[in-house]
């Protein structure tokens, strides 16, 4: 075995120094099922080295990048996957009492706000519901338990699918004091901040379809009613402006000087504060 796909022990401490200062600055603690998990490879690694039995570099690194995902993840995600086994393997399915109410809610906010979707009827959305992969379900679940309050908005004809986004009046509240992506999160983190998570990154464990692109929040969601009056929320940022050090957020301007319009501008990804969240959309 070459020296280079080997470890040595000052690199494994040098790692796990990294990682008691993070939990120590971020106050986390291992679950019961996470702490099993980190002693059990963390003996085999040393005890290995003990007898002379150096681990591959391989070996250490999957180790260690298991850890930092679940140290990474925002708390309540943390909560949910309390395993490296759920974490890689994670079930997104409802149990039918969390199914009956999250139908509930979406029926009466349907019927409350007809407005977004002229000529859909409830009946419809409710089979398409009760027909859809259990993760479908899951991740509006997600989106409502996070402030998004998804309600229906378009129906594509050509699939049968119906598409949600977060209809919240102000950007969902529980997704807020975020960075755009995690590139911005490590970033802010470096300036001794403690941001909540990122958006990118949340709505991939939410299962989402994506974070509402310039076209989606500007010409669709905004069109319908008027949201983020006093909130921003980050959207979709393209590559081009991403790799100039930038990410986009908008929100509705209501400045007297101004017309009452969408306003889409730049910011530094590492930004965050209690009045930024993110918006999603999901089809079902």
């Amino acid at each position: 075995m070459t020296e280079k796909n080997t470890i040595q022990s000052t690199e494994l401490k040098d790692q796990l120094a990294e990682i008691t200062e993070t939990m120590k600055r971020e106050n986390i603690e291992f679950s019961p099922e996470m702490k099993a998990y980190f002693d059990e490879n963390l003996a085999r690694l040393t005890n290995g080295m003990a007898k002379g039995i150096m681990p591959t570099k391989k070996h250490l690194d999957e180790f260690i990048s298991n850890i930092k995902e679940w140290i990474e993840m925002p708390k309540r995600y943390r909560e949910q996957r309390t395993s490296i086994e759920l974490m890689k393997n994670p079930e997104y399915k409802l149990t039918k009492e969390q199914k009956e109410e999250l139908l509930n809610t979406l029926k009466i906010r349907f019927e409350a706000n007809t407005s977004r979707h002229n000529g859909i009827e409830w009946v419809n959305v409710e089979a398409r519901l009760n027909a859809a992969n259990p993760e479908k379900l899951w991740s509006l679940k997600e989106m409502e338990v996070t402030g998004g309050e998804p309600d229906v908005v378009n129906y594509y004809y050509s699939t049968g699918e119906f598409e949600f986004f977060d209809c919240s009046a102000e950007s969902p509240s529980g997704r807020r004091n975020i960075c755009y992506d995690r590139e911005g999160q490590k970033e802010a983190k470096k300036r001794g901040e403690k941001p909540a998570g990122n958006a990118v990154d949340m709505a991939a464990m939410m299962r989402l379809g994506g974070i509402l692109n310039k076209d989606q929040y500007g010409f669709k969601l905004q069109v319908i009613e008027e949201f983020d009056k006093l909130t921003r929320s980050w959207i979709l940022t393209t590559d081009e402006t991403r790799e100039r050090g930038i990410a986009t957020f908008a929100y509705r301007d209501t400045d007297d000087f101004r017309e009452n319009d969408v306003y889409i501008g730049g910011d530094y990804p590492y930004f965050y504060n209690v009045n930024r969240g993110f918006r999603g959309w999901l089809r079902v």
